[in-house]
């Protein structure tokens, strides 16, 4: 018997909306990342400071299996990196 359950869903926390792939396990890493997204990204003035906020993020997305899967890393492989599976692109 063949699922059908969207590919993606939509998670509120705080008011802001996350759209992540539809895999148990994102509102955990979400209630940890909401509060310092807003916290860092709402208080940087230089893009090098938003680069250090969006890098202080990636190390926590990178902890979790169910999210660092998702994440286009510099360490991985040329055909990783065009992986359209990929929601994390941190340029």
């Amino acid at each position: 018997m063949n699922e059908c359950r969207p590919l993606h869903k939509k998670i509120v926390i705080d008011g802001h909306e996350w759209t992540v792939p539809n895999e148990p396990g994102w509102e955990e890493i979400l209630q940890v990342v909401e509060p310092m997204r807003h916290q860092l990204l709402a208080n940087c003035a230089t893009s090098r400071e938003c680069r250090l906020a969006a890098e202080q993020l990636r190390k926590i997305f990178l902890q979790y299996p169910v999210s660092s899967k998702y994440y286009d890393d510099s360490t991985q492989t040329d055909n990783a990196k065009h992986n359209p599976n990929l929601i994390f692109k941190w340029g």
